[in-house]
């Protein structure tokens, strides 16, 4: 985040997530939208506001896992539904890109991804089924 914060101070980013990275794509968003209280950046010259605003996000052939788990058992709220929700407040859209003979992960892991960003959060999901595709898109 400190290198994209020098290189193009409070640009807009798209944040891309293949497979399992569909999930670390929406943490690091949330993260940029509201960075952990415990972030240290090398230089403290850098601040929040220089950190890139999020444009959207695309995740390919993703996993669902995470979205739908309310809390880890200490109260405490899973942290890729905390990004989700927190990037629906600011109206992030998605694309989401999945094949229909995918053989790694269920296609409709990826409905339950654009289901929860568009009916739950009420933002703008584009989605893309390339049919006979397997998981590489």
């Amino acid at each position: 985040m400190e290198l994209l914060s020098r290189l193009q101070p409070g640009a807009a980013m798209v944040a891309l997530g293949w497979s399992m990275g569909g999930a670390a794509a929406i943490e690091g968003c949330g993260r940029i939208m509201q960075p952990c209280p415990s972030m240290e950046l090398a230089d403290s010259s850098v601040v929040a506001a220089d950190l890139p605003s999020v444009a959207g996000v695309i995740v390919l052939a993703s996993q669902a896992s995470g979205l739908l788990k309310i809390g880890n058992g200490r109260g405490r709220m899973n942290s890729v539904r905390a990004s989700l929700e927190l990037l629906g407040a600011c109206a992030t859209p998605l694309v989401c890109v999945v094949g229909t003979a995918d053989t790694c992960i269920n296609p409709n892991q990826t409905d339950l991804v654009a289901d929860w960003w568009g009916k739950k959060l009420g933002c703008n999901v584009t989605k893309i089924v390339e049919e006979g595709d397997d998981h590489g898109v």
